[in-house]
């Protein structure tokens, strides 16, 4: 299940997740996949289910994995997670000889491969 394979320093994000997956089910791990969150059942300010489309969903372990979204799945109990969705940016500019440097520029050494990530998928 590696995710990073030297030298080549690639990553494949398919199979990290199926390796999780696969990880988190021998471990006794249910998913639901398709099946929204809409609250979580707290008691004594602990957590005793996910409530969802399907119905609740019994649990006293919630691991907020949501990415850009986990500051929604943290407000379901009213506790605020700074974070922030940034689209992504790309930037393309052209050599400037008052700021040299950079390893884009001509005449100036790439780093070595085992220093950058190359995604072999960038599509998915």
């Amino acid at each position: 299940m590696p995710a990073t394979v030297p030298p080549t320093a690639t990553c494949n994000r398919p199979g990290l997740v199926a390796g999780y997956l696969k990880l988190g089910r021998e471990h006794g791990v249910v998913y639901h996949p398709g099946c929204p969150v809409r609250g979580l059942d707290l008691t004594e300010n602990r957590v005793r289910g996910v409530i969802t489309d399907h119905g609740t969903i019994s649990t006293d372990v919630v691991i907020n994995a949501a990415g850009p979204w986990s500051y929604l799945v943290a407000g379901l109990v009213d506790t605020p997670l700074q974070t922030a969705a940034l689209g992504h940016v790309y930037l393309t500019t052209r050599p400037d000889d008052s700021h040299p440097g950079g390893s884009a520029q001509p005449g100036h050494p790439r780093p070595p491969p085992e220093e950058t990530t190359r995604d072999p998928n960038p599509a998915a």
